[in-house]
């Protein structure tokens, strides 16, 4: 019966192949042998091995995924062809400094009706506003390379309407076509504003927002602050910075450890605090809407170090919250403060409600008792003590400094 269920399914792998067999960057034989390795990977792998059927339409997913991403761009890449020719003309007719005659209008409209590109970037924005309505940190990166997309394109055609008003006649014969081309860049600017501004939202409960660093989505962040005037919180504090708090011999540093694995949470690397270390100061500080900020572990990210771009998160074992990295469990952190800060959890502060919303970033003792059975089945504990991160309730005093 399992068989019969997946045939259709097959024949839809067979037919996302040999879409895929005609896109030189996604040949066929890697396809196949994605879909062979998931395959091998039921038998002898984990303690519940998943139905072929499941792996079967993940694997379809993935690889019609990847293809409809990669026509995406390379549609991108041809309406920003088009965009820098139209940009070309209007820069070569604007040479004389003087409007367009009423000869060349219609000409200068032609030329950038070749390069509107409309469809396609609403086509691009619906992609983003999904990946925003589902909130799925699995899309998160996705959606940012997007909104880039989106912002690239959408530079360049606000640049020529822009220039394209400029060189228009301003005699009474064409003032209603003048009005037009403003209205149109208003009403797109408004549309570009209400997308891009997703990512300058207060949002505790999005699943993006947290991945979104204007160091990367340069494009995205230059539009958006500059035109849509988006953005305009504060980032005094971006960048590289180490986290100090008072310890044992005096302000001691947070840093992250994966050594000694019965502290682990979730499978995560705690967090501790150490003596001072130049080295430590790996902590990017990614500045957010309302005050908030990704924290982002930056150690070692020059030779592609594991957990490099993972954030500050927490796990919950138990009935406490402990500190960790992550690179799948996004944390918005609320940092206010001029020499000592207060550091709090913004996760659970939305339409998600939690008990750790609010919770503040701390470090406190931890202590894991470990029995073991000895000779004669005589049993025994160990017990093992670590200074880890953990989020505390407020006593209305701020534990941290930073410096760069």
């Amino acid at each position: 019966m399992e068989d019969a269920r997946l045939l259709p399914l097959l024949v839809l792998l067979a037919l996302a192949c040999f879409v895929m067999a005609n896109n030189e960057t996604l040949p066929l034989a890697s396809v196949a042998q994605g879909f062979v390795s998931a395959v091998l990977g039921l038998f002898g792998k984990g303690p519940k091995p998943k139905p072929l059927g499941q792996v079967v339409r993940e694997q379809i997913d993935e690889a019609l995924e990847q293809y409809r991403e990669k026509e995406l761009v390379r549609r991108k890449d041809g309406l920003l062809s088009a965009f820098q020719l139209t940009k070309a003309y209007l820069d070569g007719a604007s040479e004389s400094g003087k409007p367009l005659s009423t000869e060349e209008v219609p000409v200068a409209t032609n030329e950038m009706e070749r390069s509107q590109g409309v469809a396609f970037m609403g086509e691009l924005a619906s992609e983003v506003r999904k990946m925003f309505s589902n909130n799925k940190v699995a899309d998160a990166r996705k959606a940012i390379r997007y909104c880039e997309m989106y912002a690239q394109l959408a530079v360049y055609r606000d640049i020529i309407l822009t220039q394209y008003i400029a060189m228009i006649p301003t005699t009474a014969t064409w003032q209603n076509h003048i009005n037009g081309v403003i209205s149109d860049r208003a009403l797109f600017r408004r549309l570009a504003g209400a997308l891009l501004g997703k990512l300058y939202a207060v949002d505790y409960d999005s699943a993006i927002i947290p991945y979104f660093d204007p160091d990367i989505s340069v494009i995205t962040d230059t539009f958006s602050t500059k035109i849509l005037n988006l953005g305009k919180y504060d980032r005094s504090m971006a960048g590289l910075h180490c986290l100090m708090t008072p310890g044992r011999s005096g302000l001691e540093y947070l840093d992250w450890e994966r050594d000694d694995a019965k502290f682990k949470t979730g499978g995560n690397p705690y967090t501790t605090i150490v003596r001072p270390n130049n080295n430590i100061c790996y902590w990017k500080l990614v500045p957010h809407a309302g005050h908030t900020y990704s924290i982002v572990n930056k150690y070692k990210c020059n030779t592609k170090y594991d957990y490099c771009g993972s954030m500050l998160s927490w796990t919950t074992v138990g009935d406490k919250a402990y500190v960790d990295i992550a690179s799948d469990d996004p944390v918005l952190w609320e940092i206010r403060g001029y020499d000592w800060k207060d550091i709090r959890s913004k996760w659970g502060c939305g339409k998600k409600k939690s008990k750790w919303c609010n919770y503040h970033l701390g470090v406190k003792k931890r202590t894991i008792s470990t029995t073991f059975v000895g000779f004669q089945l005589h049993s025994f504990k160990r017990t093992s003590n670590k200074i880890v991160g953990q989020l505390t309730r407020s006593d209305g005093k701020y534990y941290w400094k930073t410096r760069r």
